[in-house]
């Protein structure tokens, strides 16, 4: 299984009732698209230590703009993934997405500065994001957004710092504020 570089969609087609879905440790897996499309019932999505995985492209390698699927999933965490550079477009279309973690990407630079069409989002939390250095504007209009947490991440702790920071204007409306070290 480590060996994989892509989930054939033909696999997954016949998953349409399957609510929680977990990849961990395929460092050749390229591609989780269009196949993720089929699972219309998926409600928990969690993709750890995948090092060629690029969310962005499908297994042809073409960048991946429009996304018909995964219209139930609420809970997404992706760790490890050195090749995320910023959230794909199609995480954007998750309208019932409620929680959004992101865990170790050292390479994610930019969260979506169309980050306001997740209004379903409640739960936010960036972990250890090192070269993300700032957040998007539209922060300010993820209404239903209550808990922040921003973890080992520099650059943004002292951007969001309450009152003084360049970012604060963005999150201050948010309930539940968590940034230290």
């Amino acid at each position: 299984m480590r060996s994989l570089e892509y989930i054939p969609e033909e696999s997954l087609k016949s998953l349409t009732s399957l609510e929680s879905l977990y990849f961990e440790n395929f460092p050749r897996l390229t591609s989780l698209l269009p196949g993720l499309r089929h699972l219309s019932k998926l409600v928990d999505l969690s993709i750890w230590w995948c090092e060629e995985l690029d969310l962005s492209k499908d297994e042809s390698g073409n960048i991946i703009l429009d996304f018909h699927g995964l219209q139930s999933l609420r809970s997404l965490q992706i760790s490890h993934l050195p090749k995320l550079e910023s959230l794909p477009q199609w995480i954007l279309q998750l309208r019932s997405l409620e929680r959004l973690h992101i865990f170790s990407c050292n390479n994610l630079k930019a969260l979506s500065e169309q980050i306001e069409a997740l209004q379903s989002l409640q739960w936010l939390k960036i972990q250890d994001c090192r070269s993300l250095t700032s957040l998007p504007e539209g922060m300010r209009r993820l209404t239903s957004l209550t808990h922040l947490t921003i973890y080992e991440c520099p650059e943004l702790k002292e951007r969001c710092k309450s009152d003084a920071g360049e970012d604060w204007y963005k999150i201050a409306h948010i309930l539940h504020l968590h940034i230290w070290p």
